[in-house]
């Protein structure tokens, strides 16, 4: 018993060193194992954030050309669409400066010719009037010639009062 009482107390001392030591070793590995564990998460953490990043980076710059090319459309476009606006609406001025020029001189036309009827009706009329003015006057003269010719000396002295009236 002695024998085994040594043995124990050998193996006792023994397990005393030798699984503190163990215990120790296997504990630093496994730190050692769960620290290389833990930095490849973080370098796998690190490296999908990264490509995230520049996926995301690529994405907004794809968007940002696409939103480029679309807004230099959009203003061709619209500068086209002014364009046409500007050319329709010189037409239409152009179209609208002719029709009034056309009118205003139909108008003229028309204008000179009421102008010109109105003339020869003007003509028309001073010649009818003279010729009726010499119609009076030669039947006045007939009548007055004969009031002299019948009445004598009292007729030509009431033309004479009329004359000098």
């Amino acid at each position: 018993m002695v024998i085994a009482s040594i043995v124990l107390g050998f193996l006792s001392v023994m397990l005393a060193i030798v699984l503190p030591l163990v215990l120790g070793r296997q504990t630093n590995k496994a730190i050692k194992t769960e620290d290389e564990r833990a930095k490849q998460l973080m370098e796998r953490g690190k490296k999908e954030t990264q490509e995230l990043i520049n996926k995301i980076h690529q994405d907004t710059q794809q968007r940002t050309e696409q939103s480029k090319r679309e807004t230099q459309q959009l203003t061709t476009e619209t500068q086209q669409l002014m364009e046409r606006g500007k050319k329709e609406t010189q037409e239409l001025i152009n179209k609208i400066h002719q029709d009034t020029q056309q009118r205003t001189e139909q108008s003229k036309r028309e204008t000179q010719q009421l102008i010109t009827e109105m003339q020869t009706e003007t003509r028309e009329l001073i010649t009818e009037m003279q010729t009726e003015t010499r119609e009076l006057i030669s039947e006045t003269t007939k009548y007055i010639g004969a009031l002299i010719s019948g009445e004598g000396e009292k007729t030509k002295e009431m033309i004479r009062e009329l004359i000098h009236r």
